[in-house]
Parts: structure tokens; sequence; C-alpha cells
């Protein structure tokens, strides 16, 4: 019997996510607003498939937003500017 797991469920909480030490540099230099619409953009990344839950969320997320990759620029996060 093969056992069916639905990796939606693997997807960490928006607050488990905001609250990981890692993001806390990142939501002190670049605001909340910005960090929380990066965390959400990773999670629906990772439920449409296009990101492993198996990753570390807080981990991708930081190293995005330590690389530059705000979304100011027309990055991950809005994809076609600035987020907003």
């Amino acid at each position: 019997m093969v056992a069916l797991v639905n990796v939606r469920r693997m997807i960490p909480r928006t607050d488990a996510v905001l609250a990981d030490p890692r993001l806390a540099g990142a939501e002190q230099r670049l605001g909340r607003p910005l960090v929380l619409a990066a965390v959400r953009r990773a999670q629906e990344r990772a439920r449409a498939g296009l990101a492993s839950a198996a990753v570390s969320l807080p981990e991708s997320i930081a190293a995005r937003l330590r690389a530059g990759d705000s979304g100011s620029r027309g990055g991950w996060i809005g994809g076609a500017g600035p987020c907003r």
C-alpha cells in the first residue's frame, strides 16, 4: 500500500516562517511588509511545485533577500515590479 502525502502540508505556516531567526536581519533591514511578501511568494512557489517544500523556506528566503533579490527590480517577489 502506498501512502499519499499532501506536499502542501509540508509548507510551514507564515507566522512560523516569519518567526525564524534567519529572517530577523532581513526584517530589520528591509521591513516587515517586504519580508512578508517574500514569505508568501515562496509559499506560493512551493504550493505550485516550483520550489521544493523539503528545502528550508526561511533559509531560501533569507538567501534571496541577502542577495538583494527583494522584488524592487522586478525580482522573484513581484515578478513584474516593486512589491507594494
